[in-house]
């Protein structure tokens, strides 16, 4: 992006050896050396988010601004790349925008956090870890008391809902894993996730498995995306909020 022949139509992409030497360092910087040559959408997600560091890095920026990198990766690629965004920022600036608090904690020097879209506080990790205010809003304090009805109660209520050997993909990421669950009359059912993939919903889910609504003869077997499944459950009367405006 910076060669002083960048613009130059007329010179073979090939001869630009200096080029192909800083895209070489940082292919081994990224770890994708010996999958050079398969096409980005075949690669997993976290391969993707890999190759879009390299797309960035390789305009030599001087300061890297980061949208939710870790944003639909799996435990082990959310790892992978914040290593990475840590060894980025001993060479230039990082600003990262992200939801995954602990790791946001664990690698920056400064945190600004948000609430309503005004700023809550703004300090070190560990001023954030101890802020009484991001308790409050984010992190809560301990574990809290059991206020739910008793598990032996469950069969007592009528079934409304079930999801039954359901898999789900966000991208080439398995966010759910045969994850089977009922909902019953008068009861509230939470699902709790470490990452931020829950809000794409309804448009970018891929699912597979059973969706039951009672009566038990609306039965819809899953292996369509999550538009299609949104428009059954709310065809059996279930409505349904998606996690972002206008999805």
């Amino acid at each position: 992006a910076q060669h002083p022949e960048r613009f130059n139509a007329w010179r073979d992409i090939d001869s630009y050896t200096s080029v192909h030497a800083e895209t070489a360092e940082l292919i081994k910087f990224l770890g994708l050396e010996g999958i050079e040559e398969i096409e980005g959408g075949e690669l997993s997600y976290g391969g993707q988010r890999l190759v879009d560091l390299g797309i960035a890095l390789g305009s030599k920026p001087r300061v890297l601004l980061l949208d939710e990198p870790l944003a639909g990766l799996a435990a082990a690629e959310r790892e992978r790349v914040s290593k990475l965004v840590k060894n980025i920022a001993t060479g230039i600036p990082v600003l990262i925008v992200e939801h995954d608090i602990d790791r946001v904690l664990g690698f920056s020097q400064q945190v600004t956090v948000m609430n309503q879209g005004e700023v809550l506080m703004a300090g070190t990790p560990d001023e954030v870890r101890v802020s009484a205010r991001v308790q409050e809003v984010y992190t809560g304090t301990g574990t809290p008391p059991v206020t739910g009805r008793l598990a032996g109660a469950a069969s007592e209520r009528a079934q409304l809902l079930r999801f039954e050997g359901v898999n789900a993909f966000y991208g080439k990421s398995h966010i759910l894993n045969d994850a089977t669950l009922d909902v019953r009359e008068g009861e509230i059912v939470a699902g709790i996730e470490a990452n931020k993939v829950a809000v794409y919903l309804p448009h970018s889910y891929n699912f597979s498995g059973n969706l039951f609504i009672v009566p038990a003869e609306n039965v819809k077997p899953l292996n369509v995306n999550s538009a299609e499944v949104m428009k059954f459950i709310v065809s059996a009367g279930v409505t349904a909020i998606p996690g972002v405006k206008g999805e």
